[in-house]
Order: structure tokens, then sequence, then C-alpha cells
């Protein structure tokens, strides 16, 4: 199973109020044919350019294990195309907000941490 590197990246608001992180992703764990593990980092990431704690030297990165597909796509809404029929579409229905079990809307983000 891989597992991804992330580093905090900063915290936003979500409508309700709730504070939540922003994430980065630096690299990735895996393990290898002979069941060694092994890490990928992406050489883009600046590593100096993240916020360290007061006093210290080195910068606190977190270890996530990556869902399989079919569980990341849990909670997003897809629409359906509309369906051509006769000369006609039905009326495409408005894509409904999901939320969390706490209530917190789900947003969704690019590579870079950004909402889209």
């Amino acid at each position: 199973m891989t597992k991804k590197i992330m580093i905090a990246n900063g915290k936003y608001t979500t409508q309700d109020g709730t504070e939540k992180t922003t994430w980065k992703e630096v690299g990735v764990i895996m393990t290898s044919q002979n069941g060694k593990e092994f890490c990928l980092l992406d050489p883009t990431v600046n590593l100096g350019g993240f916020t360290r704690e007061p006093g210290k030297d080195k910068i606190i990165a977190s270890i996530f294990e990556d869902k399989p597909k079919e569980q990341q796509n849990q909670g997003y809404v897809q629409q359906q195309p509309p369906a051509q029929n006769q000369g006609y579409s039905q009326p495409q229905q408005s894509q409904q907000q999901q939320y969390t079990a706490n209530g917190a809307p789900i947003i969704q983000y690019d590579v870079n941490g950004n909402p889209i």
C-alpha cells in the first residue's frame, strides 16, 4: 500500500466556521517487490518554504495511507450528461453539496492544495 508524505501548508475556515488544515504532498512511501520500504520525494518542493515551529530546525511531515480509488471518490456527486431523446434533452440536475460526518462541506483540491 502506498502512503503519502504530507506537510501542513496553512489553515482555512469552512462556511460553518470549522478551521481546517491545507496539505501539500511532498512524496510517497512505497514497498518494493522484496518487501522493503522506499520513499519517492517531489524534487520541485522547496522545504525551506514551509513554516517551522519556533526554536525547531526540522519540518514535521505527516504520513497518510493512500485510499483505494473507489474510496477516494466517495462523497463527490457525479453529474450525468443530459440524455438525448428525440431532439430535446432533459434538464440537468443541480449538483448538491456533500458534507462530512461532522457537517463540514467536502471541498475538492487540485494537486497544489487549491480549492477547485
